[in-house]
């Protein structure tokens, strides 16, 4: 079973806009709303970059990732080189391992196998365009895995804002939103069945009473009380699987000690 374990980012105003953050190619025309990047001849479009290496050391040492392939999708002749690059003496070293050339008239999509057994580093690519306007449509780093030997895991998020919360928290919801990977009970198919949101609301509410009010150091703004509460508990906030089973809140800034009634509140009102 192929997995997407990282997909290529285009600048985002909801993550960071800043070019150079995602790759580095001046000349290159890029179009991050319909994410595709078109390559002048002979110019040099770089994946090596904060949101688009892939760190292999850390994935070998905390997964259990024994494959792994790049696939992308592209128009045009050009050259492609893959890179593994480490810090050896507070020196980056940046190594090409892999060439491959390409040549096509339309697009489609190629598969390049990667090495893993390189050590502590983080692999990147580059494009350089062979002909007129190559054009970039994004791309993976993906590999082949055996879904039975997939462990469950359960994933808590922690942030320390250092006081830049106006920066911080909308990326932190951002980010929260692509890991679950379910519906917000906003969702088309609980706006058209009524009876199974009310269901799925009932067990949500009841999951909320059942936390340990002693394990939470936070307080709640804006309201008084001593039950642990979410703080925005809104139909758009909580997020189940396809099974209606819970996987997750998001918009949790305001979560800690306070009055039930306010998550009820809060509840009732996004039902109108």
């Amino acid at each position: 079973m192929i997995k997407i374990i990282q997909d290529i980012q285009f600048p985002n105003d909801e993550i960071c806009n800043r070019t150079k953050m995602y790759f580095n190619g001046d000349r290159c025309l890029i179009n991050p709303l319909n994410h595709y990047c078109v390559i002048p001849h002979h110019e040099t479009l770089d994946f090596f970059s904060y949101f688009n290496s892939f760190s292999l050391g850390k994935w070998k040492k905390y997964t259990i990732l024994d494959n792994l392939s790049l696939t992308l999708k592209l128009k045009g002749k050009a050259l492609i080189r893959i890179e593994f690059s480490k810090i050896i003496n507070n020196r980056l070293l940046r190594n090409i391992i892999i060439t491959k050339g390409i040549d096509l008239a339309e697009q489609n999509q190629i598969s390049i196998v990667l090495p893993i057994n390189c050590g502590e580093g983080v692999i990147s690519f580059s494009i350089t365009s062979l002909s007129d306007d190559v054009v970039f449509y994004g791309g993976s780093y993906v590999t082949d895995t055996d879904a039975d030997i997939l462990p469950e895991i359960h994933l808590a998020v922690d942030i320390c804002t250092f006081k830049r919360e106006e920066y911080i928290l909308n990326k932190y919801n951002f980010y929260l939103r692509e890991c679950l990977s379910g519906d917000s009970l906003i969702s088309k198919r609980f706006m058209e069945n009524p009876h199974e949101l009310v269901e799925v609301l009932s067990k949500i509410v009841n999951i909320l009473k059942t936390l340990d009010k002693y394990q939470c150091p936070f307080k709640s703004n804006d309201n008084e009380g001593n039950e642990f509460i979410h703080g925005d508990l809104c139909l758009p906030n909580i997020y189940v699987n396809s099974n209606n089973d819970f996987i997750g809140f998001i918009d949790v800034e305001n979560a800690g000690l306070g009055d039930r009634w306010y998550d009820y509140a809060w509840l009732l009102w996004s039902f109108e």
